[in-house]
């Protein structure tokens, strides 16, 4: 697996709002002086999923950035995912730092506070994956999927770990928005460019869930949530951050 310790911790995170074009008016100074939010994606590590979150809170006076594993082809060990959140937190010297982490996301956001918690101001873990060594449905799901050839693999891990992530509710909600309320359509009469943002975060979305990473890169995902939640399992109680 590879070493991020060899990359610029900088070229694996992203301005979710500029990357899919929504203008915002900053200060000079926010660049250094705002609080920052730094997102953790989930296993398959799909970046774009809080699209939708991002303009209010950046309107709020926050900074976001978003972490990109799949930047790299072949996943990191969870050492050195967490030296990376690490050494990109330090270069952005925020003065408050919200780390925010996403089903597997959380247990490496956990890790990273955990290692140097003067560096996290506080911490949101959004259905952490941290109760994996309890979960035996995700593990057989993992066990199946390492034997799975990799021509088969993407079928198979949409089944298998698709069906863990659907959110009925979710699709219904969208469909209403978008087909009976129109939503979108009347946005972009009304607010053209944040319409325009979200026209390209989910194009970008759409395009992460339909381009999952190769078979090795989710066997060490899975390799790296073990070890996490391990060493979660006894460090719980001395996490420094408020914990949401």
């Amino acid at each position: 697996m590879l070493s991020l310790s060899l990359l610029a911790p900088l070229s694996l995170w992203y301005d979710p709002v500029s990357r899919f074009g929504l203008p915002v008016d900053t200060a000079p100074q926010a660049a250094t002086a705002s609080p920052l939010i730094c997102f953790i994606p989930g296993l398959d590590g799909t970046t774009a999923s809080p699209f939708v979150q991002w303009p209010p809170l950046v309107n709020a006076g926050y900074r976001i950035r978003v972490y990109d594993a799949r930047a790299e082809p072949v996943a990191a060990t969870i050492d050195a995912e967490v030296g990376c959140i690490l050494d990109f937190l330090r270069e952005a010297d925020a003065p408050q730092t919200l780390l925010m982490g996403e089903s597997y996301g959380g247990v490496v956001a956990a890790s990273a506070a955990l290692r140097e918690p003067s560096l996290v101001s506080s911490l949101v873990l959004v259905n952490p994956a941290s109760a994996f060594s309890e979960m035996p449905s995700l593990q057989a799901d993992a066990r199946t999927l390492s034997k799975v050839p990799q021509a088969l693999f993407p079928a198979a891990s949409f089944a298998l770990l698709g069906r863990k992530t659907f959110d009925a509710g979710f699709v219904a909600t969208a469909v209403r928005d978008v087909l009976v309320e129109r939503k979108l359509e009347k946005l972009r009469e009304s607010e053209p460019a944040l319409a325009a943002y979200y026209d390209a975060a989910l194009a970008h979305l759409v395009d992460e869930i339909s381009s999952q990473p190769p078979k090795c890169w989710f066997d060490a995902r899975f390799a790296n949530l073990r070890a996490g939640c391990g060493l979660l399992e006894e460090g719980w109680e001395a996490l420094q951050p408020p914990l949401l």
